[in-house]
């Protein structure tokens, strides 16, 4: 957030879906660390807490009236491997081509227990920043 507003008094409200995935950063970095990589320095997800987030718009001269870290599980139309290619590109592109599937499938069978439902659906645990906040005048 930057400075610079012109409309003080303006309120702002937002929903910003995000995936804190802690699982999936958890799996990617032990996969990643067998293989010599850092996902953190790989990652470029950017997921804050509702603290964090509340004092960037304070920062940026917003009064936050409201702030909140909102669970959205959501069941995923196929298995965890689509997901990762779509999601994840940032941490298996950095291995090496012929070794990708392989990172990919230990990734799923460290999320299996944890991200797979008793019926065999996998479920990406999304979480949304909600906030309400107003320009200081």
């Amino acid at each position: 957030m930057s400075g610079g507003h012109s409309n003080p008094g303006a309120a702002l409200s937002v929903r910003w879906a995000a995936t804190t995935i802690p699982p999936i950063v958890v799996a990617l970095s032990a996969v990643l660390g067998r293989r010599g990589r850092d996902a953190h320095q790989l990652s470029p997800w950017y997921f804050p807490s509702a603290a964090a987030y509340r004092k960037k718009l304070e920062d940026a001269g917003f009064s936050v009236e409201e702030i909140r870290i909102v669970p959205r599980p959501t069941a995923l139309p196929t298995s965890i491997e689509p997901w990762l290619d779509t999601f994840a590109q940032s941490f298996l592109g950095a291995l090496p081509e012929l070794d990708r599937s392989s990172a990919r499938a230990e990734v799923a069978d460290l999320l299996r227990p944890v991200l797979m439902d008793e019926t065999g659906t996998w479920v990406g645990d999304y979480v949304r920043l909600r906030f309400r906040a107003t320009l200081r005048a």
